[in-house]
């Protein structure tokens, strides 16, 4: 089994990348994320440059400067025209703002084409049918690639049908002109189905546009790299500022302010979030998790024992448990919320790590090799998985495979302390076999 949702990843703030990983994630999720502008604005613009996507792709099927270089034409004059748009629109309206606009002009651009393709076709039921169906398919590609921030199938199931109605609309309108010369009716066509799918589309993706989970998501991307921690911070605080009423903002920013060794700043934090929303266990896990990176064990039980009251069924809770309890010197009770942790999330590789990683303290390498290899199946980007696979394999004297497996974890990035770990281990691997080759 793996994970259903590809980016479940990025939520996971245990999860490690090395800093280059973590820079290079942010510099793509960025221009997504963020707007930078006021929402008006930003949706007049994508609509304007939509309806002029569908006027630019209209000209230039149309029939009188129809050829058979006409896409290569289309090509390259829409590459040309989004390089002089981008900065444009980046400087005035934000780096967010011109990503959306300019993956509208594209979409548009591309309906004004299928438009103005159809009006040709000299049945009319044909020509609508054929202009009703490439609307659907620009729709349904345009629809599933909302702005990142909006996190909403909104998009989709109003692209999907609007862009069907554009197309139709566009072809109704050059079918049905006279008086104007080829290029402009087509152009004319090609605005008005640009117009008819932005205009909407831009209202929808305006309101739906939340820059305060934007920066909370860029937050979470530093949030995988302790060395980013004030960095995430800063992101975090900036998502507060916007909406200081959503708890969720203050738990990732305790969790910062814990990895910069300011506990009292971090309590403060999980402290208002769970004022804000006094059902959710996650304050109380983070408290337990800050606890345990002190080495405060009955601290950490307490809060992570408040959390299960709150949440039986609380996977990352139980797991956490599990480490106290073995701290603690509780062998049987970690062990069942070991257990429990991984019944509860079987598609959790960091669950099986954790037990991989009990097992193999207690000298069962077996079975934290069983517990290692599942992680590794769930998540192969997961260095960690392949660090605890490569010390069960190294302890059952399969020296390659636990080379290869350290290798690997080194190559995707772990924990320093973990880090260190794998390179003596690799080092005494190495010395090994010199000493056995000579």
């Amino acid at each position: 089994m793996v994970l259903k949702d590809p980016t479940a990843w990025k939520d996971d703030v245990t999860f490690y990348m090395d800093e280059d990983a973590v820079v290079q994630e942010a510099e793509v999720l960025e221009p997504l994320l963020l707007t930078g502008s006021s929402k008006p604005a930003a949706g007049a613009w994508m609509a304007l440059v939509g309806t002029i996507g569908g006027a630019f792709g209209g000209v230039t099927i149309s029939p009188a400067i129809r050829h058979p270089l006409s896409f290569a034409v289309y090509v390259i004059v829409s590459a040309l025209l989004l390089r002089g748009l981008h900065p444009l629109t980046v400087r005035l309206l934000g780096s967010g703002v011109a990503w959306q606009a300019l993956f509208g002009f594209v979409w548009t651009s591309l309906l004004g084409v299928g438009a103005v393709l159809a009006a040709g076709i000299e049945s009319r039921w044909m020509a609508y049918s054929v202009s009703i169906g490439s609307g659907l398919f620009i729709g349904m590609m345009y629809g599933a690639f909302p702005p990142g921030n909006t996190r909403n199938q909104d998009s989709w199931m109003m692209a999907f049908p609007i862009a069907a109605v554009a197309a139709f609309v566009a072809t109704y309108t050059l079918r049905h002109t006279r008086g104007l010369e080829p290029i402009a009716a087509a152009a004319a066509a090609g605005a008005v189905a640009g117009a008819v799918l932005m205009v909407p589309m831009s209202i929808l993706y305006v309101r739906l546009s939340d820059e305060a989970q934007g920066l909370a998501e860029l937050g979470q991307i530093y949030l995988h790299n302790e060395t980013f921690s004030p960095k995430a911070a800063a992101y975090f605080d900036r998502a507060i500022a916007l909406n200081p009423n959503e708890a969720r903002y203050y738990t990732l920013r305790g969790i910062a302010l814990s990895r910069m060794n300011e506990p009292e700043r971090a309590w403060a934090d999980w402290e208002h979030a769970s004022t804000l929303k006094p059902r959710d266990p996650d304050p109380d896990v983070q408290r337990g998790v800050d606890a345990l990176r002190r080495g405060a064990v009955e601290d950490a039980v307490k809060s992570l024992e408040s959390a299960l009251e709150k949440h039986p069924d609380h996977a990352r809770a139980h797991g956490y448990l599990g480490l106290a309890f073995e701290r603690r010197g509780d062998l049987p009770r970690a062990f069942e919320h070991y257990d429990r942790a991984v019944a509860l999330a079987n598609d959790d590789a960091k669950g099986f790590c954790d037990r991989s990683y009990a097992h193999f303290r207690r000298g069962d390498y077996e079975k934290a090799l069983a517990d290692a290899a599942r992680a590794v199946r769930l998540e192969r980007r997961r260095g960690i998985g392949y660090a605890a696979r490569g010390q069960a394999l190294l302890m059952l004297e399969r020296r390659e495979e636990a080379l290869d497996d350290f290798q690997e974890a080194i190559d995707l990035g772990i924990e320093p302390a973990v880090h260190e770990v794998v390179l003596r281990r690799m080092e005494s691997l190495r010395a090994d076999e010199d000493e056995a080759s000579t």
